[in-house]
């Protein structure tokens, strides 16, 4: 079994798809080469990525992405609180 690893990074479509929408920061830059490295390696990695006008799913250098629709001002903790499972030794 592959180790898995999702990057949430709504910004991150144009460094992916190597296309010049916006200007992108650092984090983003790192972020895809980070992932291109690791699935090169043999990790299962995928993005959650804004809306682009892109195709809902894509594969590209060996990484799956996924088109959300987040408007801007958004809190994206906001959508994906509800979906996480934390595991935290700490017990308010």
């Amino acid at each position: 079994m592959n180790s898995s690893i999702c990057f949430v990074s709504p910004y991150s479509y144009p460094v992916l798809a190597k296309t010049h929408h916006q200007s992108v920061g650092g984090a983003e830059v790192q972020q895809v080469m980070i992932s291109r490295e690791l699935a090169k390696r043999g990790f299962d990695v995928s993005f959650v990525v804004g809306d682009y006008n892109q195709q809902p799913l894509e594969l590209v250098d060996g990484i799956h992405w996924r088109k959300n629709h987040w408007k801007r001002g958004y809190l994206i903790s906001k959508y994906l609180w509800g979906n996480l499972e934390v595991s935290s030794p700490y017990t308010p």
